[in-house]
């Protein structure tokens, strides 16, 4: 699923700044379009397994040329010429998110205009193998990617960095009270590979994209 941020006239906003670049590449339908939340330039990415704990995130300050695919839309594989049976290449994460940092609330950060690919997964329970569908989604990315470098120039493509980011319920920290202070969590690693740890607890399933980007980032 594509969701395409919105403002409150229902204009689509063109996304990729100044390009417009990526926006044909996916399919456009209404019903698989998230409504942008205009108060706050706020998404949301919902769990949709019925016994799920942790049922949505909500991230704001996202700039309206934000973008963002829901992996899952057409079932729990990101490409059907792949076969099924092999581990870990075909499973995507819960969402996938091209923003850029712009206007007033980055003014005097070290983060403005620059663009960022967020890798989202939510997890409920046991996060295992949560790493394994952002690795999978990263090399989707990639051959966006080439796609946009083979038959749409110029773009800003390669201007976008990587951030990863697991929203779960379940995390080691001993009290609830220490989870509840501390939703940003921390920057973990897994064999190497990065991401941003963040606890998605109790009313706390409201974040602010800038906080994620300069906890992810130190």
């Amino acid at each position: 699923m594509i969701f395409i941020i919105q403002i409150s006239n229902s204009m689509v906003i063109d996304i990729l700044k100044g390009t417009n670049r990526i926006k044909p590449i996916f399919i456009q339908d209404d019903k698989i379009r998230l409504i942008r939340d205009d108060s706050n330039n706020s998404i949301f990415i919902k769990e949709t397994q019925a016994d799920a704990k942790l049922k949505k995130v909500t991230i704001s300050d996202f700039s309206t040329s934000t973008v963002g695919i829901k992996m899952d839309a057409y079932g729990k594989n990101i490409c059907n010429f792949f076969n099924k049976s092999t581990e870990n290449i075909n499973k995507g994460s819960d969402a996938l998110i091209y923003t850029e940092c712009v206007g007033d609330l980055y003014k005097n950060s070290a983060f403005l205009n620059k663009k960022y690919i967020l890798i989202i997964d939510l997890k409920s329970n046991d996060p295992k193998g949560f790493h394994l569908q952002m690795k999978s989604t990263k090399a989707f990315t990639q051959y966006v990617k080439a796609i946009l470098n083979e038959f749409f120039q110029p773009n800003d493509i390669n201007e976008y960095e990587l951030i990863f980011v697991l929203f779960s319920s379940e995390r080691k920290i001993k009290t609830y009270t220490q989870r509840k202070n501390n939703k940003y969590g921390r920057v973990e690693r897994i064999n190497g590979f990065k991401y941003l740890n963040c606890y998605a607890l109790g009313h706390n399933y409201d974040f602010h994209l800038k906080k994620i980007i300069e906890n992810y980032c130190v």
